[in-house]
This record gives C-alpha cells, structure tokens and sequence, in this order.
C-alpha cells in the first residue's frame, strides 16, 4: 500500500510541478533557517559544558557598595580562595585566573604579541577539565615558572622540536619552563588561553589584600551543597578580614560602604552574567530566547504557506477525492495517502535544506564570534534527528490539508461543490487566520530590523565627547622603556602627523577604578574610572576643558593636579571644582591631588554604559594615540613602524584604529541587524508563496463570477480592487497585531543601551505600508491574470 502512496504522490508532483516547487521551498528555507538557528542556541546553551564537575563549580563575585554607587565584578581580592578553602569545609578546591593581554613571548629569534595569557594556581587541572597531552596535571606547576600551552602555542613557537623542557621567556616576567601541552578546549568556554602560566610568584603581589580585587576566583564545592546556602556564610568570612585592614570596620559599614560576595554557576556565566571586568564579552539569553522564538515561527510559516498551497489545489484534487470514494476509498486511505504526499515534501526540503544550510550560517558565526558548523555525522542522534524533523514538519504541515481533503463527499466532489466546505466561515477564518499569522510574524521582524538599524545608525552618529577619526592606536608603549619621549618626538616631527600622546589607554578599551574621597571627608568615598595620561591626550583626542585648564609644562606642581569629569563634579556636588584637593585611597597610603580642570563628559565605554565619574592625572604608560591628517595610511604606517623598529627592534609593532576599536564593541547589534535583516526577508519570502497559494484559490474559485462581473461592464480596476480587498485587510490586521508585539520585545532589548533611540510611530506605518505593498505585489499577478482573462473562457470554466 505504501509504495502505490508514493507512486501517486510523484504522479501528483509531476502534474503539479510550480505548486510542488513551491511547497518544497518553502519548507526548506524554513528548515535551514530552523537548524541554523537551533545550532546557534545549542552552540551557546553548550559553554562550559564539556567539564566534568560543572555543576559543581562556581565563579565567586563581588558586588561592592559605595556611598553613591554600586557595582558588581567579576573579580575578587586575591587572599579570598584561600580563605575560602581553610575556613569552609564545603569547598574542596579554589583556583584563581589572572588574565594579561599584550604579553610578548619570546623563544629565540621568534616573538610575537599574545593576548590570551592567563597565569593561573597548580589546582588548576583539578577543578577545571583541560585535557594535558603531555605532562602530568599534579606536577606541572610544581616549578613556580612554569608553564603549560596548547597545541597551536607548542607548534607555533617550536615547529617540529620537542617543547616540554624549553624557555619561553615572557616579558615584564622573565623565563618559564614549558612543564606541559593542552589540547584546545573541546567545547566553547567563557575564557580563552593559548599559555597558563603558574601565578605561584605573581600572586605574591596584593595576596593579602582584602580592599582590591584583582582576581577572577572560581571555586569547586562538595556535592551535597547548596550555593544559597554556603553564600551565607561568606559574611563573616568578610568580617574577619576586613575588620583588620579598615579602622573602624561598623562605621565603615554604616556610611554605605560594604563587601558582598555571591556565586554564579560556571555553566550560567556564559548567558547570564554581565558584571564589570568579565574575563570575555559574554552571550545574551535574551537573544538566545529571540532567535529560538524566530527559528520557530519561521518554521511555522512554512508549514503554513505549505497548508495554504494544499488548499489552493483542493479544486484540482476534489474530482481525485470523489473518484476514490466512489471505487470504495476509505477516508483513512485517503488520509494517509495525503500525509504520505506531505512528508515526502518534507523529506525534499529537508534535503534541500541542506544544502542551503551553509548560506546565513556565516552571519551567526560572526554573531558569536566562532565558527558554527553542523556535524551531520560526527553524532550517532544527529541523522536520526534531522529525519525526525523531516517527518514532523511533513506531518505538521500536512495534517490539516488530508483530513480537510478526505473528508470531501463522493458526489459534491464529483461535481465540483466540495470546496464549499473551504468556503464556510469556519473554512474561510482558519485561511484568513493563517495568513495573519505570516504576516504579523514578517511585519515585527521589519519592525525589529527597522529599530535595530537605527538604534545603530544613532550610536555611529552620536556625538562621543571626542574626535574618534584618523586616529591610531600603538600598543604597549612601555616597552619602549626610557625611548618613549624619543619615539615620541619622531612621530611630532612627521608633516602628517597632528599630535601624539601616551596614556595608561583609550576610549573602547576600559580603564580601571580607583576610589576618591574630597579632602577632609574620608565618608565621602567616590569611585571613578582612572587615566593616566601626557599633557597631550585631550588635544590629540579633541577632548574640550569646560573649566579651568589642561595640564601644562609651564607649572611645576600638575604631576600633583588632576582633571576631572562633569559627571564627577555632579557626583562630588560641587559648585566650583577649580581649586578643591581630592583625596586617592590606597590601603596604606594616600595621594592628594589638586583640581585644575574639569573636562567635558565622553564616552570612554560604550553606549551600553552611562558616562560615569572619570579622573585624569599624568603618567601612564599603556598606548600612544597618533592624530594623522595623511590620506596615505600605508606610507605613514611605513614611516611609523620603521621608527618603533629602530629604537626597539626586538619589541613587535602592533596598532588599531581607534574609530575600529569603538566600532568592535558593536559587533553583536551590527549582527544582530544583519540576522534580523535576513530572516526577515526570508520569512516574507515564504509568507509571500503562501499568499500567492491563496490567491490562488480564490481566483480559481470567483472564476465564473469575474467572467460574470466582465460580461456586465466591469473594468480591470474594479476587479483587482475586488480580489485584492480581502487580502488587504488581513495584512492590516497583522499588522495592528505585530505593533504591540515587537514593541514590547524591541523596547526591552533597547534598555541595553543607557543611550538610544525613542520607538516612533513612522516604524510601525513603515512595517504597515512595506507589508501591504508586498501583499499587494504578491496578490496582483493572479488578480490580474484572471481580471485580463477572457469571459467567454471565464464562463466556460469546468
């Protein structure tokens, strides 16, 4: 019986060969956009995951309270792991992560700069899964220089030679014997390295410091705890220590000031945690939940436009049905013969899919800034699944088109009347509700990409505080050591070169914190963003002075001045900043500075942020930002990099564009864009092929009536304004459907942003007005085929 289904159902799709391509289509953008979707969120849901313990491992962070500000990190203060491990019998083991970037590594006459370089404790093995190739994870930091690198390292510094045994030296570090070689992660992980290097002589650095932290902590606890309930004995680990390097620990506390470590599951940190001084830019969960729900409605919309084509050909299929029944087909068999039919289309497309599968995946390997690939046979489930999912969208797709089409009576079949049961108001609602559906669903994916555009347009256009173009960034400029005014004054003496300066670091790249408190108020303490910079950053970065002055040579006292921010002075609560002394913290010691200048708020994070309070004193050796005028960057890079080769010939030259680096912390909005813009279009395209399904039958089904209405006088206008007007209702109806929905959805994801764009009410008409010209286009190439039909053939028909 199943091989006569599936001869009739080829039969059928030869005879119908447009309808059958269409159906096939369809369903196959849906499915490739289906499983490029799901691999995304599977790819994202999997970090951290390959760790054998990693239900049991935690991140400890630290939300620090200040008088006016509250702040969450990442990072903790260096003695917390062991005192974690001496004071609580719940944890078995702690490890603690320091993270450099721009280290130089040296082996020979090779160097290059490296920028995933984390120094890490001997447990490190023991709590994390990171598989050794070679070397024993007991024993590898035994030795306080040494270090352990990953396969790409071993061949990229020692070609064929054998590494363990050989130095490496690191700069600022000294020497490190390579102990081991790891294996790449073999799954994705919130952190990233290529060297780990034993923290044992680091970490002597602060290791007894409570008041800054410094380092990232994680943490690995017994089976039968619970992270609720060991948080609550952090308190008194807090106490006991702090109590002995603040005086007067209560009325620390009571001026607002306090110390709260929480735990945040290894396996959450991905998706869920967006503290300051994350080790990596984390994913979202919101847009793992956003594209889940698209990956799903778009699959829906194919399985609709399939159902709208299904019915489109009931008037071609009726005469089949009462056939049947009439040489004493059951309904069954009729069922299954139309499910057969829609389950081989769904195994087409799947196949189909497959090959279209590779096309928009590279948008979403540059959204999670990795390659997303889809193993068809590197898992045992994976060809099962994707049969399965064939089966399913067949079955879905095809369930209501056979029992509406078997359930057709012999002889209204036979003589054309069975779509009357199609042209019920029950028929008639289910059709005009599907094509709602499509539509809503394609006019809040154009809202969203409408909003995403030009909340991105807005963040390119925003007046930063700075000039951001014809800017060069060189890192480390420490290591050219007591040259760096000479390098310096090289760089000045070139006719294209504006203006150069040394800072601690630049816009879009962070800074640290330091606390401040107004002389004579040690209650008042201040947290603020710290650069250290020459007396040439605000002028090579166009930074204006509101009041008071830059730092100048001309007085010797500026090494002891500082520059501050509005949004300092709004948070001081000062009226006349100029003159006043601020106080910098420091455990053991203090630095008082004086205020000669207050600087015009800029952006020197992202738009994600508010401008928060900044302070600015000389020093700093971090980055030279190079102003040029030349239009002939290859030349002046020559020029640049001849010089930094000549005075440091054994250090690597490396830059960025500063107007580059901003525009990297967009990269996830402008793929965002580029994924909203694609799947958009995608969906309409399919929304598209199921409307053209209805329009269809409903010109074949008004075919006397248009022959009728033309024998009467009715022009060709008339009668595509006749056709059309239901359709156009119904996108009208999606569209009032689709404005409160992607209102809401796009509203909380523009809360993201501390800077960004109202929602205006021309998004919604513009969705409105590119959703009805769509329909309309869609709708008038059968509208007007049947208004130019002739009425004699109109009236002949059947």
């Amino acid at each position: 019986m199943l091989k006569n289904y599936i001869k009739i159902a080829i039969r059928n799709f030869a005879k119908s060969r447009f309808q059958s391509l269409s159906n096939i289509l369809g369903l196959a953008i849906g499915i490739a956009c289906f499983l490029q979707i799901m691999s995304y969120v599977q790819y994202e849901l999997s970090y951290d995951m390959y760790h054998s313990n990693v239900d049991r491992i935690y991140r400890v962070a630290l939300e620090r309270s200040f008088p006016d500000t509250k702040t969450d990190y990442a990072i903790t203060p260096a003695p917390l792991a062991n005192a974690l491990i001496e004071e609580l019998p719940e944890v078995e083991l702690a490890t603690c992560i320091n993270r450099n970037i721009n280290v130089v590594v040296r082996y020979q006459d090779k160097h290059f700069n490296e920028d995933r370089f984390i120094f890490t404790d001997a447990n490190f093995f023991q709590v994390f899964t990171v598989p050794l190739i070679e070397g024993d994870p007991g024993t590898v930091f035994t030795a306080p220089n040494a270090i352990v690198i990953t396969t790409a390292m071993a061949k990229k510094y020692f070609g064929e030679d054998e590494p363990l045994g050989n130095i490496l030296n690191i700069d600022r570090f000294g020497d490190f014997i390579v102990t081991g070689i790891v294996a790449e992660p073999p799954g994705p992980a919130h952190f990233q390295y290529d060297f780990l290097a034993s923290r044992s002589l680091q970490s002597q650095h602060g290791s007894d410091d409570w008041l800054r932290p410094r380092t990232y902590t994680y943490i690995l606890v017994d089976k039968n705890t619970s992270a609720q309930a060991l948080e609550h004995k952090f308190p008194s680990i807090t106490e006991k220590h702090l109590s002995t390097q603040v005086e007067s620990y209560d009325q620390y506390l009571s001026e607002g000031n306090a110390f709260r470590y929480f735990l945040q599951p290894l396996k959450d940190i991905h998706l869920h945690s967006n503290l300051t001084r994350e080790l990596e830019p984390n994913g979202s969960a919101t847009y793992v939940y956003l594209f889940s729900a698209i990956a799903i409605f778009i699959l829906l919309i194919a399985c609709i436009n399939f159902i709208n084509h299904t019915i489109a050909r009931s008037l071609d299929r009726a005469k089949e049905v009462g056939l049947r029944k009439v040489l004493g087909a059951h309904r069954s068999q009729l069922t299954r013969q139309f499910l057969t039919e829609a389950v081989l289309l769904g195994m087409l497309a799947l196949v189909f899919a497959l090959l279209l599968i590779k096309w928009p995946m590279n948008y979403l390997s540059a959204f999670v800034g990795n390659q997303i690939d889809i193993d068809f046979f590197g898992k045992w489930w994976m060809l099962p699944t994707l049969l399965l999912l064939g089966l399913l969208v067949g079955l879905v797709a095809g369930t209501y088109p056979a029992f509406v089409l078997s359930s057709f009576h012999p002889l209204p079949a036979l003589r054309g009347l069975s779509t009357m049961m199609l042209s019920s108001k029950k028929g008639k609602g289910f059709r005009n509700s599907l094509v709602v559906f499509q539509f809503a669903i394609s006019c809040a994916l154009i809202i969203a990409t409408v909003v995403v555009y030009s909340q991105m347009q807005y963040m390119t256009n925003k007046r930063l505080g700075f000039d951001k173009e014809n800017v060069i960034l060189i890192n480390r400029s420490w290591a050219l050591g007591d040259n760096i005014e000479v390098f310096k004054a090289r760089l000045q003496a070139h006719s294209d070169i504006v203006s150069v300066s040394v800072a601690s670091s630049a816009p879009g790249l962070g800074t640290g914190h330091m606390l401040f408190f107004p002389e004579n108020a040690t209650d008042e303490e201040h947290q603020m963003q710290m650069l250290y910079a020459d007396y040439d950053f605000l002028p090579t970065l166009k930074i204006e002075v509101s009041e008071g002055r830059n730092f100048s040579k001309g007085f010797a006292t500026d090494d002891q001045a500082i520059i501050i921010n509005e949004a300092a002075v709004e948070e001081l609560g000062w009226d006349d900043p100029i003159g006043k002394n601020l106080v910098m913290s420091y455990p053991q010691h203090q630095y008082t500075y004086n205020v000669v200048g207050v600087m015009e708020n800029f952006h020197f994070e992202s738009l994600h942020q508010r401008i928060s309070p900044m302070a600015f004193v000389l020093g700093g050796r971090g980055l030279f930002a190079v102003r040029y005028s030349s239009e002939d960057h290859e030349k002046l890079h020559a020029f640049i990099e001849d010089s930094w080769k000549e005075i440091a010939p054994d250090q690597p030259y490396t830059f960025s564009y500063l107007d580059e680096e901003l525009n990297s912390l967009y990269q996830k909005e402008e793929t965002t864009k580029a994924v909203f813009g694609l799947f958009s279009v995608l969906a309409i395209f399919i929304a598209c092929l199921g409307l053209y399904g209805i329009a269809m039958y409903n010109v074949k089904k008004r075919t006397k009536e248009i022959g009728i209405r033309k024998v009467c006088g009715a022009t060709q206008s008339n009668l595509v304004g006749l056709l059309s007007r239901d359709f156009i209702k119904l996108v009208l109806v999606a569209n009032v459907i689709s404005w409160p929905i992607a209102w809401y959805f796009m509203s909380k994801w523009l809360e993201n942003f501390s800077y960004r764009i109202d929602i205006h009410w021309w998004v919604f008409a513009l969705a409105g007005v590119l959703g009805l010209f769509i329909a309309i286009a869609t709708v008038s190439t059968q509208v007007i085929r049947a208004a130019l039909t002739n009425p004699v053939d109109s009236l002949r028909y059947e």
